[in-house]
Parts: structure tokens; sequence; C-alpha cells
């Protein structure tokens, strides 16, 4: 994934469903931020965070949700889509584990 780049904003990216090969949409994402980082490359790259530090950064992820995701009765569903290349390398995989069956 990481060989594939980063989108940028302005760009247009073509996104698909998870599961439904047939839904697919192009978003142009006003901005984009990095989700994860690298924590370890044979060692360590950065000095680990502390709990509390690792608590407040969780809780300021969970605050930046809309409240109609979150909230407890009947909350919205969070939609997810997966770039082109995702896309590809997820159902290939899953090609590659899933149990096939066999009949008798």
């Amino acid at each position: 994934v990481a060989t594939h780049g980063e989108p940028q904003p302005g760009q247009r990216i073509t996104c698909r469903h998870p599961f439904d090969p047939t839904k697919r949409v192009v978003c142009v994402p006003s901005t984009v931020r990095r989700l994860l980082c690298g924590v370890w490359e044979g060692a360590p790259v950065n000095e680990p965070e502390t709990i509390s530090e690792v608590r407040s950064a969780a809780l300021r992820e969970l605050n930046s949700l809309r409240h109609d995701h979150v909230r407890f009765l009947n909350p919205t569903p969070y939609k997810v889509s997966l770039s082109e290349h995702l896309f590809e390398m997820m159902h290939a995989l899953w090609k590659t584990e899933a149990p096939i069956a066999e009949l008798t």
C-alpha cells in the first residue's frame, strides 16, 4: 500500500466498497492526514508514548467523530471505502486465505 503513494488534496481517488465490487465512487479529498505511523523497523523508531498520551490521543479522535455515529441509540453506520489498490489486495488475500469447501 505504501508503494502507491499518499492521496493528495484536490486529487481524484476512486474508492470501492469493501465487499460489494459493483459499488464505486470517485472522491476528491479537501484534506488528507496520516492516520498511522511506523513504530518498529527492526528496532523502535521513536520513544514509546505513555499510557496517558495514548489515552488523550484516542479521546481526541473519538471527539472528532460525528455524534450520530457514536450515539448509543440507533447509531448511523460509519461508511468505509477502499482505494482500488487496497481493494484488490484485500480480495487477493481473501481468495488465498479463505478455506475452500469440499463437496463429497
